[in-house]
């Protein structure tokens, strides 16, 4: 028995030794010297050379071949890794164009990887290449379900999805990321999963379901959710959320520029709207942010842009107090002049009170002008300002803020608009007086020189040349 058990071992050392040398042949290119060295071994009937033979076959192109020798050693039921000769068969298959050959064969390579991830993968892409022609998502994941135990099942889901994305499948890759997500909600990778189905959405051009999903992602997947609760140690939850703060940044951003550079379309309107729905997801979730401010100022753009100005005139105003930017201050001046026009009522000859709207545009034009004095920002708003109250008939606290642009700054358009201005506000009110004093003292001023203005200011004089 001692000296049986001997011989069996030398026999087996000899057939790995035997294995080893024909491996080294092969993967020195020489085929037929490994083939040759595997012949006593093949005629034996063993398994490893068997399947052995079958992948040196299938390097050389000799499919049907190949196949014949994989098969025979898989019959044999000896092999330490069957799902190696699975896949091979597989290739073999898929080369003969027998696609439903290759999938048994991958399924079988599939179920039988382990945790090989280099073998799951490639067993996956075969999966993925057959299902290009041959099947959809819902019959890879079916075929999956099979093969693989339900623990292995959301990993290998996760997988396919890539596979289709990495092949420009991008419609095909939700439905096994959302079966993913359904078969192991608190999985670490969930919130992966979530942001490749926003992706897939991006890819296809549909920016509703791409905000849905960032909708998803931000409600399940940030902190104190049942998601983040459920995590070990070793899963850094607050790392998970800042990638999930500056995705759904990346597309407000990504969304912001599309609009701006869209011509006034359908399309160009439903971009903005999304837009809309997304931002304050975000600003929920981090209102003390380094970028809220300028989140608040893209909101306040979109709001102005379908004619919501009250309320982007209070983003614009969330910008302003979050950074001190003079821009977001002017954006707010702006959109407050929009609101008071589209509520002014009819212009009045008596002084009115001062509307909400009015209030609005005062207060910030006062704040600009108080933050950053004598500046072309700040005549241009109280031009606005102004001309809001001449609208509400009260000249007199308009002419109270244009002239101050014209002894500050003569040389500029904004002073020539703000003489204009007052000179009308005279002639309005039938004041012949008061334009023709308005007139002489812009006359005598070096800096209201434009052609135009003088010839105005010449034809008043004139016109009033009775009351001198």
């Amino acid at each position: 028995m001692i000296w049986l058990a001997l011989l069996l071992g030398a026999s087996a050392t000899t057939g790995g030794a035997a294995l080893d040398r024909a491996r080294g042949l092969a993967e020195s290119g020489r085929a037929d010297a490994a083939l040759e060295a595997l012949a006593p071994m093949l005629s034996a009937g063993s398994a490893e050379a068997l399947a052995l033979a079958g992948l040196i076959h299938e390097s050389s192109g000799q499919l049907l071949l190949a196949r014949q020798r994989l098969e025979a050693a898989l019959t044999a039921g000896e092999l330490a890794d069957p799902g190696s000769a699975h896949l091979a068969i597989a290739r073999c298959h898929q080369g003969t164009g027998d696609t439903a050959g290759a999938m048994q064969h991958a399924t079988a390579a599939v179920a039988s990887a382990g945790q090989d991830t280099a073998r799951l993968d490639e067993a996956l892409a075969m999966l993925l290449d057959v299902s290009v022609t041959e099947i959809g998502p819902a019959e890879a994941i079916a075929l999956l379900s099979g093969a693989l135990s339900p623990g292995d099942l959301p990993q290998a889901w996760g997988r396919l999805a890539e596979g289709y994305l990495d092949r420009g499948m991008a419609s095909a890759a939700p439905l096994p990321l959302q079966a993913a997500i359904s078969s192991d909600p608190h999985s670490p990778s969930a919130p992966g999963w979530q942001i490749r189905i926003a992706d897939a959405a991006r890819l296809r051009g549909r920016a509703d379901e791409e905000v849905a999903a960032l909708e998803v992602l931000a409600r399940d997947y940030t902190a104190a959710t049942p998601w983040a609760e459920a995590q070990p140690e070793d899963v850094d939850v607050n790392a998970v959320a800042e990638h999930i703060e500056a995705r759904i940044r990346e597309t407000i951003l990504q969304l912001h520029q599309d609009t701006r550079l869209m011509p006034a379309s359908a399309a160009a309107s439903h971009q903005v709207e999304q837009l809309i729905r997304l931002v304050p997801v975000w600003l929920i979730r981090y209102p003390d942010h380094a970028a809220a401010g300028q989140i608040h100022s893209i909101y306040g753009e979109q709001l102005l842009r379908t004619g919501r100005f009250v309320a982007a005139h209070t983003q614009h105003m969330a910008a302003w107090d979050l950074t001190e930017d003079p821009q977001h201050l002017y954006a707010a001046g702006f959109v407050a002049e929009r609101s008071f026009a589209q509520a002014a009522p009819p212009a009045a000859t008596a002084p009115g009170p001062l509307t909400p709207e009015a209030r609005a545009l005062l207060t910030t034009v006062d704040l600009y002008h108080h933050h950053f004095p004598a500046t072309e920002a700040a005549h241009t708003l109280q031009l606005k300002a102004a001309a809001a109250l001449m609208r509400l008939g009260r000249a007199r606290e308009a002419r109270a803020r244009l002239m101050p642009i014209i002894e500050t700054a003569p040389e500029t358009p904004q002073a020539e608009s703000a003489a204009r201005a007052v000179l009308n506000s005279y002639i309005a009110a039938s004041d012949w007086r008061g334009a023709r004093a308005a007139a002489e003292a812009f006359s005598v001023s070096p800096g209201l020189s434009s052609p135009a203005l003088r010839a105005r200011l010449d034809e008043i004089l004139a016109e009033t040349a009775s009351l001198r």
